[in-house]
C-alpha cells in the first residue's frame, strides 16, 4: 500500500478536507499496521478527498479494522463519519465526551448513531471517552498519550448551560500525542487558546 512500509514504525497522513481535520495514524504492529483516522470531514464544495473511499482502499487489502477517533462535535470534524461506518469496519470510537445543545446535534446525533453500531458489533469496551493523564499507552510498537481534555474540565463544563457549553467546546477538544523516544506528532483539533493556557501546559510542562 502506498502508506504502508515494512521498517517505518508510525506515519502520519494528513488528508485536504477543505473546512476542518482528517488525520490518518498508521502505527506497526508486527507485520501489519493499527490504523486510526482522527476526525473526518466531507467537503465538496472545496474540493475535499472523499475520506471514506480513501480509508476503505487503505484497508481493504488486509481486511483490517479502523479506531476512529473524534476530538469535539463539530460538523467540520464529524461529516460523513456515518458513510464511513457503512464502508467499513470500525472497531472502536475514542471520543471527547462533549454533549453539545440542539444548536449542534446534528454532529452529535451522527457520532451517537455510529457509537452504537460500533458498541453493538464489538461490545462496550468499543468506546473509549478521552480523559487527560500523565501516562502513554502503548500501541502497537508506539504509544499515544492523552493530553487533554481533563477530567475536571468535563466536569466543569458538564454543568453549564446548552450556550455556555457549546461556547467552550473547544476548550474541551481532544488532544492526543502519537509517536515514540524522541519522534512524536501532537493532534490538537481545534484546541483554543483557553485549553493550552488554563489546563494543558499548566499540567503538561
Amino acid at each position: 500500500m502506498l502508506f504502508r512500509s515494512s521498517n517505518v514504525r508510525m506515519r502520519v497522513v494528513f488528508l485536504y478536507v477543505g473546512q476542518g481535520d482528517s488525520t490518518i495514524v498508521l502505527i506497526k504492529d508486527g507485520d501489519t499496521y493499527k490504523t486510526l483516522l482522527v476526525d473526518i470531514n466531507l467537503d465538496e464544495t472545496n474540493g475535499g478527498v472523499d475520506v471514506p473511499r480513501l480509508v476503505k482502499d487503505l484497508l481493504e487489502d488486509e481486511g483490517g479494522e479502523l479506531v476512529f477517533v473524534n476530538t469535539h462535535p463539530h460538523n467540520d470534524h464529524l461529516r460523513g463519519v456515518v458513510d464511513l461506518s457503512d464502508e467499513i469496519d470500525i472497531r472502536e470510537v475514542w471520543h471527547s465526551g462533549h454533549k453539545p445543545s440542539k444548536d449542534h446535534d446534528d454532529a452529535y446525533q451522527d457520532l451517537q448513531s455510529v457509537i452504537k453500531k460500533v458498541k453493538k458489533k464489538h461490545g462496550k469496551d468499543a468506546e473509549t471517552e478521552l480523559e487527560g493523564s500523565n501516562s502513554a499507552v502503548e500501541f502497537g510498537e508506539a504509544e499515544y498519550h492523552v493530553i487533554a481534555p481533563a477530567e475536571y474540565v468535563k466536569d466543569d463544563i458538564e454543568g453549564e448551560t446548552a450556550s455556555k457549553r457549546d461556547r467552550r467546546i473547544h476548550e474541551q477538544c481532544g488532544v492526543i500525542k502519537f509517536g515514540k523516544d524522541d519522534t512524536w506528532v501532537l493532534l490538537a483539533g481545534d484546541a483554543d487558546r483557553d485549553a493550552w493556557e488554563k489546563h494543558i501546559t499548566k499540567y503538561h510542562k
